[in-house]
């Protein structure tokens, strides 16, 4: 667990400090808060402890629950009694201001005392101590909660092991505090820094006597809600006597009287809190409220509990009735009648009366629709509480022995609602299935999708209600949409239940061709769903048109399928509709393109098209450039990218270079899969070679992709130093693989004439394989009395900016060449071989210490320089026992080593650089080092704006950067 302990940033202001809290939840979000802590384990970032304050301990706990808390734990010391008075302190690292001009500001936070000895609480002011009885304090002594003022004011009990909240209010018009504990009357306290100032330094002390345990469970600073606003939560309610309002802003009831709230037509009687909300109360009203009428609330000056008067008004509206059967029987009275009885239970007046039967095959198609306008008379139109009825409606001619039924009335108009379940009958009787009439309201938003099925001509319909926890019944009606002059009629019904919140159903749609819409209902909504529509073709027609696809060469007949009859063949359109003309058109091609690439040269069903369409849809999105890295990424194996190229794009090339391929493949008219992927691969070679920060992502490039450039390794294999080639490739343009293959070639060549004319001069080598120590900066003997003459090295050529910083450092002892005439200035640097450099340049003392790395020996010839650099803060190991002495530095690497060196030396470094244009790119831990030293000119960013931190260091580099620190303190 996180302890307290660690002191956090002072430096920290208010404004960063609030980006990182969550909103206050509830209706007080809207009180524009400035800090609240109500998860501990994650929200610290603002507070700091006191150092001064040792014998109190503040850290973070769980309590049984496993809510996370700040717990304040005093334990006594040694020499200590109960009457021994100890503690802690922690502080916002900040003052708190306004946001907008100078409102009034609440400090609330909830506690719990687990034991019985005593305890402070309190704001410090101008930094007076806590237990000054002179300061705002509200203290607990044996159980007991006082004000600070002498300690004579007593608040209210505080027994131990319960939650208990207090709120301090900060007066912004006197110099006065108002306090309340949990529900108790409010007590006025003089003083307030925050009046006199404009804002306030917040301190936070515990302050015990003997043993003592405090638990915090949130802590919130806030404004005072200048504006309110409430919502009626019960307008839904089968009888409307009452009214439970939820507020922005806890009202102070015990202040508020019945008539500072007026209803419409009615008369508030009575107020009564919630015990466990204080942002809820219920007011009772002298008589019921209508169903399905408008109200509005006026509430006028009602002060909330921090002493602001609010006015404001609160429109709802009362749910509708309903109207439902219960009781249902239906027998067959004869082979061709059925008799339905039902009481009905009356909550309104429905649109028109009139009852319906639907029939259901097995299958669950509809058979027929039946509709008895005779049932007008049966059923009451004065909301009385039950009406019976019986009604006889006639058996479809072509009905088996056991069908399914289900009842309906007209809810509105063309708006059928069911009030049975579906049911089974035969000639002996039927039994209802189960439906509930009565279900909670629904005010979500239903979300109902078509989906066609081309080959079977099925249609399912399926509504999403967002509700996983309540099941409902849900009505689907789908209906024709007639031409002008027509009427339209309904082709089906069904009544389903949803399960995790979906219903469906399935049906096999007639051999009509032609739009639909479907309408479902919602049990418990106000009204039916927006209607869905849609157009179904049956099979003969979608196989005749599809045909035309197979047969044609126009990508326009194409085009004409798919916007035609695509929703009808169940196509997944979603990404074809977000593409633009010309990349709708690229669609329709390499539909063509990949229709002929098939066995047969055709599609064989609308399945294989939609297949493919996806596939040609990726080729209009290349031309679009619609995020081609992404679809690149996501889509390697649909477009048959080459595995090493994709694995050399995702984890060895630059985030230049990555870009780069997306960018050049963007715009261009690609057809097939085939065709992107080699023209991928092209792009992954050389603009990865071209956009290269070191040879380290050249190497593999040349290594892997050696047949697919058609490279010859055979000379290659046989260099000494072949990290040279990739050296001289890096960075370099190349057209084609032709140009990169000569360039490669030369390159060898040089490299292998270099390492011959080297070994002429060393007999010693024996002629084998033969490969001299890559330790960069061997350890030179110490300079003697006599001036070292200047050395001039030949291979520096290209690194005249080091040219300097490498001589006054040779010249110093400090660095050595590769031999008596080269330098290398191009070769890479060790982690070992750097921080010799540190050790040397910024003259760190030794000092005792054991080895903490396993992978560094007495022996070694870096032992004593990453044993001193360790000891003295520069270094620590990329894990706990392994330093990595032969890995390569990278420019971010070096650039913390120099920081951490000159903290070593008590050196301070102040200005700072932050502009590059890779700064998300580099570590956290590098940051501020990076920033620094630009700052001081000790290392600087490239042409382009950028730091380039995962570059790793040249030698040049190395004698550059400490050549320039050197520059500050000599």
């Amino acid at each position: 667990m996180k302890q307290f302990h660690k002191l956090f940033s002072v430096v920290i202001t208010i404004c960063l400090l609030l980006q990182g809290f969550p909103a206050l939840a509830g209706p007080e979000a809207d009180a524009g808060e400035y800090l609240y802590y109500n998860s501990f384990d994650q929200n610290m970032d603002g507070l700091t402890r006191d150092p001064g304050f040792t014998s109190g301990d503040v850290s973070l706990a769980t309590t049984e629950d496993g809510a996370s808390v700040l717990r304040f734990l005093r334990t006594l010391n040694s020499g200590e009694t109960d009457a021994s008075w100890g503690g802690d302190r922690f502080y916002l690292s900040a003052p708190v201001k306004p946001k907008e001009g100078f409102p009034k500001l609440v400090f609330e936070f909830r506690y719990r005392v687990n034991t019985t000895l005593g305890y402070m609480y309190g704001r410090m002011q101008d930094k007076t101590p806590m237990y000054n009885p002179n300061s705002p304090t509200v203290a607990i002594y044996d159980n007991e909660v006082w004000s600070d003022i002498n300690k004579t004011t007593k608040i209210g009990d505080a027994p131990i092991k319960e939650w208990h909240t207090v709120t301090i209010i900060y007066d912004n018009e006197s110099a006065n505090r108002i306090i309340r504990v949990d529900n108790q009357p409010p007590v006025t306290v003089a003083g307030n820094n925050y009046f006199n100032q404009k804002q306030f330094q917040f301190h936070w002390a515990s302050y015990a006597r003997g043993n003592a345990e405090v638990d915090y469970d949130y802590l919130k600073i806030f404004e005072v809600p200048e504006t309110f606003t409430a919502q009626v939560v019960n307008e839904r309610a089968a009888e409307m006597d009452s009214i439970a309002l939820e507020l922005n802003t806890p009202l102070d009831l015990a202040a508020a009287t019945a008539d500072k709230f007026q209803l419409d037509g009615n008369t508030v009687t009575g107020i009564t809190p919630d015990p466990d909300n204080n942002l809820r109360c219920t007011l009772e009203l002298a008589a019921p409220l209508a169903p399905e009428t408008d109200y509005t609330l006026h509430i006028d000056n009602v002060e909330n509990i921090y002493g602001v008067s609010l006015t404001g008004d609160v429109s709802f509206r009362t749910r509708s009735l309903m109207q439902y059967a219960k009781d249902i029987d239906v027998t067959a009275s004869s082979a061709e009648q059925i008799t339905v009885t039902s009481t009905f239970v009356n909550e309104k007046e429905v649109f028109n009366p009139v009852l319906a039967a639907a029939f259901y095959r097995a299958d669950g198609s509809m058979r027929s629709f039946e509709t008895q306008t005779n049932a007008v008379g049966l059923i009451t139109e004065d909301n009385s509480e039950t009406s019976a009825f019986t009604n006889q409606f006639a058996v479809p001619p072509d009905a088996e022995q056991t069908d399914v039924l289900e009842l309906y009335y007209l809810r509105g108009e063309n708006v059928w609602e069911s009030v049975s379940g579906k049911s089974i009958y035969t000639v002996d009787g039927k039994q209802e299935s189960g439906f509930s009439p009565v279900v909670p309201p629904y005010d979500g938003t239903c979300i109902v999708t078509v989906t066609p099925n081309p080959e079977t001509e099925e249609i399912t319909l399926l509504a999403d209600t967002g509700e996983a926890d309540i099941q409902r019944e849900v009505h689907f009606a789908v209906y024709t949409v007639p031409e002008p002059e027509e009427t339209e009629a309904l082709v089906y019904a069904a009544l389903a239940k949803t399960e995790a919140g979906t219903a469906a159903a399935t049906f096999k749609m007639a051999d009509a061709n032609g739009q639909y819409r479907v309408s479902a209902y919602i049990r418990g909504a106000a009204q039916a769903e927006e209607d869905k529509s849609f157009t179904f073709f049956s099979k003969t027609i979608l196989d005749g048109e599809l045909a035309k696809v197979n047969q044609t060469a126009d990508p326009n007949d194409v085009g004409a399928f798919i916007n035609g009859y695509g929703e009808a063949c169940n196509l997944d359109m979603e990404g074809f509709v977000k593409l633009s003309d010309a990349g709708k058109q690229q669609t329709y091609k390499a539909l063509l393109a990949l229709r002929d690439e098939r066995t047969d040269k055709v599609f064989a069903s609308t399945a294989e098209l939609n297949e493919d369409l996806q596939t040609a849809v990726l080729m209009g999105r290349i031309l679009d450039g619609d995020e081609v890295g992404t679809l690149l990424t996501e889509n390697k194996d649909v477009l048959e990218l080459d595995k090493t190229a994709a694995e050399l794009y995702a984890g060895t090339i630059s985030k230049g270079a990555a870009k780069a391929v997306a960018e050049n493949l963007s715009g261009k008219e690609f057809l097939l899969p085939a065709e992107v992927a080699e023209a991928y691969t092209q792009r992954v070679v050389l603009d990865g070679i071209a956009k290269a920060e070191s040879y380290i992502q050249t190497r593999p490039i040349l290594e892997k992709m050696k047949d697919t450039i058609g490279l010859n390794f055979a000379a290659y294999n046989t260099l000494k130093n072949p990290e040279k080639i990739s050296m001289a490739l890096s960075g370099k343009t190349y057209n084609d693989y032709t140009a990169l293959k000569s360039g490669f070639d030369a390159a060898v060549d040089r490299q292998k004439k270099t390492e011959d004319d080297s070994g002429k001069g060393n007999s010693g080598n024996g002629g084998g394989g033969y490969r001299p120590p890559q330790i960069s900066f061997e350890q030179t003997p110490e300079p003697t009395s006599t001036a070292k003459p200047e050395k001039q090295f030949n291979d520096m050529e290209g690194y005249e900016w080091a040219r300097t910083a490498v001589l006054a450092l040779e010249k110093k002892g400090i660095v050595a060449g590769k031999t008596e005439d080269t330098f290398a200035p191009a070769d890479q640097v060790t982690r070992a071989e750097f921080l010799k450099l540190i050790v040397g340049a910024f003259r760190l003392p030794g000092k005792d210490g054991e080895n903490p790395f396993a992978d560094i020996g007495r022996n070694d010839w870096y032992y004593d320089y990453i044993l001193n650099g360790y000891q003295n803060g520069i270094v620590s190991g990329l894990e706990a026992d392994r330093f990595g002495p032969e890995e390569q530095v990278t420019r971010e690497m070096a650039t913390t080593m120099i920081y951490r060196a000159f903290q070593a030396i008590d050196a301070t470094l102040v200005n700072e650089k932050n502009d590059f244009t890779d700064r998300a790119d580099i570590n956290d831990y590098a940051k501020e080092a990076v920033s620094r030293l630009c700052g001081h000119n000790i290392l600087r960013g490239f042409e382009d704006q950028t730091f380039r931190p995962s570059a790793v260091c040249s030698r040049a580099e190395a004698a550059q950067m400490i050549y320039a620190a050197m520059g500050l303190f000599e």
